[in-house]
């Protein structure tokens, strides 16, 4: 719960969720690689190293996690306030899924350029990313894809079940 609670304060704030998923991370880091000639762009098979992670991902029954969430509802706020968030985790929730389903897919050829420390993206669309959004950028295309797929049918889910929570009768 607090690592997810963590995971998800990050991402709705724009940070970086990495320090909490070293367990999650490829043997393999985030490589370069030429393309036709001069262009750095992303090399594909660094990819495949999240290729397990989006699988996973996306064999999730969105209507199974939504309702499993509502469930565990009050140990997630619980583990948001230890955060120091007095207020409740789903409205982070909620931002943290639009955060990454609004970043775009870049083309498999988006070109990379060098700096300090690694590289940024040549298209200012995507260097404009928060770092949470950058970072969901390595996990590749493909990845990407399966995830945000997901994302969105969790979205509906928890949004689906919403109402009828609210219009129970209270007891």
């Amino acid at each position: 719960m607090r690592t997810l609670a963590a995971v998800v304060s990050n991402i709705a704030d724009g940070e970086t969720p990495r320090p909490h998923l070293g367990f999650l991370a490829p043997a393999q880091r985030f490589r370069a690689t030429g393309s036709g000639g001069r262009r750095t762009v992303a090399d594909p098979a660094g990819f495949a190293g999240y290729d397990v992670f989006a699988d996973a991902i996306a064999s999730v029954d969105a209507r199974g996690a939504a309702d499993a969430y509502r469930a565990l509802e009050p140990l997630f706020d619980a583990a948001y306030r230890d955060l120091g968030h007095p207020e409740g985790f789903r409205g982070a929730l909620d931002r943290a899924l639009a955060a990454l389903l609004a970043v775009p897919v870049p083309p498999s050829n988006a070109e990379l350029l060098p700096h300090a420390v690694g590289f940024r993206w040549a298209d200012p669309r995507l260097e404009a990313l928060t770092p949470a959004q950058k970072q969901f950028l390595r996990i590749g295309p493909r990845n990407q894809q399966l995830v945000q797929a997901k994302l969105r049918e969790l979205q509906a889910a928890l949004a689906a079940a919403a109402p009828a929570a609210q219009s129970s009768p209270e007891q």
